[in-house]
């Protein structure tokens, strides 16, 4: 949603994001805490957590998509 707004466009449509991205993300901050590397069950857990969280406020603040 920043890089949208950054972009001086709008949050419209459905969740743009993917688990793949969410697992770089999760990746990227535990690295940025310190913190040790998760095992493959963790991290698939954390970046369903991550998606599930990043999708539910998308859709708070998304607009229908103008194009069918």
């Amino acid at each position: 949603m920043r890089e949208l707004s950054a972009q001086a466009r709008g949050v419209t449509g459905g969740w743009p994001g993917t688990l793949r991205e969410a697992k770089a993300h999760v990746l990227a901050e535990l690295n940025r805490r310190g913190a040790t590397a998760p095992t493959v069950e963790q991290l698939l857990a954390m970046a369903r957590t991550a998606t599930s969280a990043a999708r539910s406020l998308w859709s708070t603040r998304a607009e229908p998509d103008p194009e069918p």
